[in-house]
């Protein structure tokens, strides 16, 4: 129900134990008496591992292996993401520094 957005079947009106079930999968005369190919059925929802691109990393914490970036971040709050290099091979791994890097340059 929720993996395709179907709206159940009726609470009331002799409906008995059924309010989740599937009901129909097609018709059994003139379709073959088989299920078509693509019909939105019951199955795996989610879990689907996905790529970002074009984040911009904002602070990098050596101390506590922390990075900070901005953009469309996928995943819940305070999860874990993989970050690797660009695929471009024209573009090298940024060079990080780190908050005790960052605040002696500015204090110099």
């Amino acid at each position: 129900m929720k993996r395709h957005g179907f709206s159940g079947q009726p609470a009331s009106h002799g409906n008995s134990k059924t309010h989740r079930a599937m009901g129909s999968a097609g018709q059994s005369q003139g379709g073959g008496s088989r299920v078509l190919p693509g019909k939105r059925m019951a199955g795996r929802m989610g879990g689907q591992n996905c790529t970002v691109k074009g984040l911009e990393i904002l602070e990098f914490k050596g101390d506590t292996g922390t990075v900070i970036l901005t953009g469309a971040v996928p995943g819940p709050n305070n999860g874990l993401i993989r970050i690797m290099p660009n695929l471009n091979k024209w573009q090298e791994w940024p060079q990080l520094k780190t908050v005790e890097e960052q605040t002696e340059a500015v204090a110099q």
